[in-house]
């Protein structure tokens, strides 16, 4: 099938679906048959994420139809929908063309070659509640940013997310500073975010803090402002459009983790409280005199 003197890889079908950005031409693996003009294969369940409320986490997305039977002379052009398992709101949907196909028969093994046109959502890199509070107004600017990274657009998708960051530093320190306070933390951590947050640069704040953030705000045991610092130094001037793409990457998972490890440290927090008053209040009431019915203390 094609022109075979130069050797593509060929990805799994799960992994064309969640990897590839739209307009993206390449050599799938199926598992299923060809004969003739159709190609039968299975539908591969997804590891996506779900933007519904009731999840906000990866779960598993089941297909539609476990199962396709598709011609492709000259060409098949089919959409495959999925739903969250979980919540059973949330769906995707991709839109592909298949244009060639080889059967390995005896391990039921096609290998085909399939354009994605699109998928809806967009984007599977959700913008989650989380980030969302954490960014404000520069939502735009972060999906933008998405959409650029999931294109494979390194430098555009680097700038947006840098874009994000500086114009938010006052809140992304606000949050850190409320969480710190929050846990009670003790030294000058606090002071020096307070004083950091009225620089203007996010690099130069950064570089004014020397103590240690909690260690439920750590990234991997790395300060996650420091790791922020370290990729928007990077001067993007001389870099390829693939290293401002994997520094893109890595601003946003940073981002990302920061928004998940401030809330949890707050509900972690609200439930450490809510767990001691309840003992402190069963604790009281169990040890409270017994009052007899004429108001009168009992005593022995």
């Amino acid at each position: 099938m094609g022109d075979k003197s130069v050797k593509q890889p060929v990805l799994a079908l799960k992994d064309f679906l969640t990897g590839s950005p739209p307009g993206t031409l390449c050599s799938v693996r199926l598992t299923g048959v060809a004969a003739g003009i159709s190609v039968q294969f299975k539908v591969p369940v997804l590891n996506l994420y779900c933007t519904d409320e009731a999840c906000e986490d990866f779960t598993q997305f089941d297909p539609n139809v476990s199962e396709r039977t598709v011609h492709v002379n000259p060409d098949a052009d089919i959409f495959i929908s999925y739903r969250c398992r979980h919540c059973r709101r949330s769906q995707k949907t991709y839109a592909l063309r298949i244009t060639e196909a080889e059967s390995f028969t005896l391990n039921e093994i096609v290998e085909a070659r399939i354009l994605k046109y699109g998928e809806l959502p967009e984007v599977n890199l959700a913008l989650t509640s989380r980030i969302s509070k954490l960014i404000g107004q520069d939502r735009d600017f972060f999906y933008k940013g998405v959409k650029a990274e999931c294109s494979g657009l390194g430098i555009a998708a680097f700038t947006y997310y840098r874009r994000v960051v500086e114009n938010q530093k006052d809140r992304i320190f606000d949050e850190i500073i409320k969480v710190c306070k929050r846990l009670g933390v003790t030294g000058d951590i606090v002071a020096e975010l307070e004083k950091a947050k009225k620089e203007t640069q996010f690099t130069k704040a950064v570089g004014l803090i020397k103590s240690e953030l909690p260690d439920s705000l750590k990234i991997d045991n790395h300060n996650p402002l420091t790791l922020l610092h370290d990729a928007l130094s990077d001067s993007i001037h001389n870099a390829s459009d693939e290293d401002c793409l994997a520094l893109a990457q890595s601003i946003r998972v940073v981002l990302s983790k920061l928004a998940e490890n401030l809330n949890f440290a707050l509900q972690q927090k609200a439930e450490l409280m809510g767990a001691v008053n309840l003992l402190l209040n069963r604790k009281n009431k169990n040890s409270s005199p017994e009052k007899p019915a004429n108001g009168s203390t009992k005593t022995d």
